[in-house]
C-alpha cells in the first residue's frame, strides 16, 4: 500500500503493465443530523426592527435587550443580540432559547456538537459590566453545565451541575473579536468538551454529576446582571447557530479495487463506499492535474464499476466525497 504524501483520499495507481497501488482512507464519521441552525437572516424571516424573542421560535425568560443587528461580523448580514438595553425592572437576568428537545433513543445519534459566531461588546455608557453565558438545558429543564464569559475580568470559566461554583478554564477574550465557539456533547459516555477558536477551553467534563437525564433540551445564551438596576450596556452577539447530531460509529471509508484490464487502453475499477453518498472519481497522470471522470450515488449496495477506456500508459485514480 502506498499514499499520496499529505492526502487521506483513497488512490489507485494503474499503469497498463497491471501494477496495483491502493490507499484506504482514514475513517470518516457517520451521518449527522441538523437539529437546529440559523444565521438570523431576513431570508429565514427574521425581522431587524422586532425582538429576537418571539421570531423562529425563539422564547425567553426576562425584559432586557434582544434582537438583530448588523455589520459585527463581516461578511455575515444579520447577527442576534443580547443585552444593551437595560430591563425596566430590576432583573437579574435575561435568558433566549430556541427549544430543540433532542431525546436520541436507541439508534439515534448520541454525540451534539454546537457551533457559533459570538463576540462580547463592552459597556460605553457604564462602568458596570456584567456577565453573558451559555447554558446547556435537558428536555426535563435541569441545568446541565455552561461557559461563563466575565465582562470585568474577561476571563473565561464554566460551571457543572454540583453547585460547586465557576472553575477557571484559563483563557480569556477580547472585546469585539469575533470568536467561534465549540460544544461537543458526548450523551452516551457523559462527557462534554469546548474549544474557543480550536483552543481548548473544556476537556472531558460530566455533563451531569447528578444522573440527570442525559438529553438536549436547549442551549441558552444568558445576560446575567451583576448590580440589579444597574446593567452595564455591553450585550454579546451571536451568529451561525448551530446544533448537530453525529453518530460517534465510524462510517465506512471509501475505498478503490483494481479490477484489471479487459482490453488494451481499458481498465476496470470498483469504487465501495457508504450507500447514498455523493462520491466523485478523478484521475491524474502525474499527481497533480486531476480530472473527473465520474461522479455516482453509492448505491445500497455499497459499490459501483468504472470501466475507464481513456488509455495512457499511467494513470491514477481516486475517489472523495462529492
Amino acid at each position: 500500500m502506498s499514499a499520496l504524501p499529505g492526502s487521506s483520499r483513497p488512490l489507485l495507481a494503474l499503469p497498463v503493465i497491471a501494477a496495483v497501488i491502493l490507499t484506504l482512507a482514514g475513517a470518516a464519521w457517520g451521518a449527522s443530523r441538523i437539529l437546529y441552525e440559523t444565521r438570523f437572516e431576513t431570508s429565514e424571516g427574521f425581522n431587524n426592527s422586532l425582538t429576537l424573542v418571539g421570531q423562529g421560535g425563539w422564547v425567553g425568560v426576562g425584559t432586557g435587550g434582544n434582537g438583530l443587528v448588523s455589520d459585527f461580523f463581516p461578511g455575515e448580514g444579520q447577527h442576534a443580540f443580547l443585552g444593551f438595553e437595560a430591563p425596566p425592572t430590576n432583573e437579574t437576568a435575561v435568558s433566549v432559547w430556541r427549544p430543540i428537545g433532542y431525546q436520541p433513543g436507541s439508534s439515534d445519534p448520541t454525540l451534539v456538537r454546537f457551533t457559533v459566531l459570538m463576540s462580547i461588546e463592552d459597556s460605553v455608557t457604564t462602568t458596570n459590566r456584567d456577565d453573558f453565558r451559555w447554558t446547556v438545558y435537558n428536555h426535563e429543564e435541569f441545568r446541565l453545565f455552561g461557559l461563563d464569559f466575565d465582562n470585568d475580568s474577561l476571563a473565561i470559566h464554566y460551571y457543572l451541575d454540583d453547585d460547586t461554583g465557576f472553575v477557571p478554564t484559563g483563557r480569556s477574550f477580547t472585546n469585539s473579536i469575533p470568536y467561534s465557539l465549540s460544544v461537543t456533547l458526548d450523551l452516551a459516555r457523559n462527557r462534554w468538551s469546548a474549544t474557543l477558536d480550536g483552543t481548548p477551553l473544556v476537556a472531558n467534563a460530566a455533563i451531569t454529576t447528578r444522573n440527570r437525564v442525559l438529553t438536549l433540551g436547549d442551549i441558552d445564551a444568558e445576560w446575567v446582571i451583576r448590580t440589579p438596576g444597574k446593567p452595564g450596556d455591553n450585550y454579546m452577539v451571536f451568529d451561525n447557530y448551530r446544533v448537530v447530531a453525529e453518530s460517534d460509529t465510524p462510517a465506512t471509508p471509501p475505498r478503490l479495487q483494481a479490477l484489471g484490464l479487459l482490453r488494451p487502453g481499458e481498465f476496470l475499477v470498483r469504487c465501495l463506499g457508504n450507500p447514498q453518498t455523493l462520491y466523485r472519481l478523478e484521475a491524474s497522470p502525474d499527481f497533480v492535474a486531476w480530472t473527473p471522470i465520474k461522479t455516482n450515488t453509492m448505491p445500497a449496495d455499497g459499490f459501483f464499476d468504472h470501466l475507464d477506456q481513456r488509455g495512457g500508459s499511467l494513470q491514477f485514480y481516486r475517489m472523495v466525497e462529492h
